[in-house]
């Protein structure tokens, strides 16, 4: 239990502590009529809500062996907000990690459409700061059927190997599908990220063709009405929306503005993206 004083957690009482105290012939006599203060312990681990579950286990796992099985305090605001046990976080983290595995997209093994809209409501509707960054490889149909879908798997694949690489662990990545992928940061600096996240992807990508087509830099496929045309090699394009100026009412109002600002990255040549 939480020794609370106005909402602020002054000390825990472990069952551990409590029975070490009370537990033994004279324990009871002892400690029944003062005050809970003298068998509380003032040493204990307090997490944020916020924090992320797995920062909250390795956080418990890295306590002393006495005291590795004890609740985690939770705060809000530095204020009392509840207790969770190990075994909560356990069953919790399982129960996430088969969730994800049921949704994730095959290829990558990224939460695929189901848990993106369950965090997209989430984020619209946080009343926190948010940036959902949307990425589209340029020129990937050209690629694909120049260079078959198991060479363009591999490009799906790297894609999502640099964006993980390079968004922090907080931030939530998903696969839409095909050469789509969205991330959600509760942060409105991304700037560096979108701007690293292009540098390697523009960097590794160029790996993945032949020599002559990188000397032309540029391929020659059928475009959709079945004419040939030359076309520049993959760039990517991020569109990436805030909550800074406009806040969206619906996942289908955000995606809607996303397309719109997709079609203005990719009318620059090669990599680019857009805030807003």
């Amino acid at each position: 239990m939480c020794i609370v004083e106005n909402d602020v957690v002054k000390g825990v009482v472990t069952r551990h502590a409590f029975y070490t105290k009370l537990g033994w012939r004279y324990g009871y006599s002892l400690y029944s009529s003062k005050a809970i203060s003298n068998i509380m312990s003032r040493d204990f681990l307090s997490v944020d809500y916020k924090m992320p579950i797995d920062m909250v286990i390795k956080l418990a796992m890295s306590r002393d062996e006495d005291t590795l099985y004890d609740h985690i305090t939770v705060v809000k605001d530095s204020k009392y907000y509840g207790i969770v046990t190990v075994k909560d976080l356990i069953e919790k983290t399982i129960e996430i990690e088969v969730d994800n595995a049921r949704h994730s997209n095959p290829l990558t093994g990224i939460p695929g459409n189901v848990i993106i809209e369950q965090n997209l409501e989430k984020c619209i509707f946080s009343n926190e700061n948010y940036c959902v960054m949307y990425f589209d490889i340029d020129n990937f149909k050209a690629y694909n059927d120049i260079y078959g879908f198991e060479s363009g798997d591999k490009v799906i694949k790297l894609l999502a190997k640099v964006i993980s690489h390079n968004m922090p662990k907080e931030n939530f990545i998903g696969h839409i599908g095909g050469d789509d992928f969205i991330a959600i940061s509760y942060s409105y600096n991304v700037e560096d990220i979108c701007s690293s996240i292009i540098k390697d992807f523009d960097m590794l990508s160029i790996e993945y063709y032949d020599k002559k087509d990188i000397e032309k830099g540029y391929i020659t496929a059928q475009n959709r009405h079945g004419v040939e045309e030359e076309f520049p090699l993959i760039s990517l394009s991020i569109a990436a929306l805030t909550n800074k100026r406009k806040e969206f009412r619906s996942v289908y109002a955000l995606a809607k503005e996303a397309s719109r600002l997709k079609r203005k990255c990719k009318q620059n040549t090669g990599s680019s993206y857009f805030i807003i």
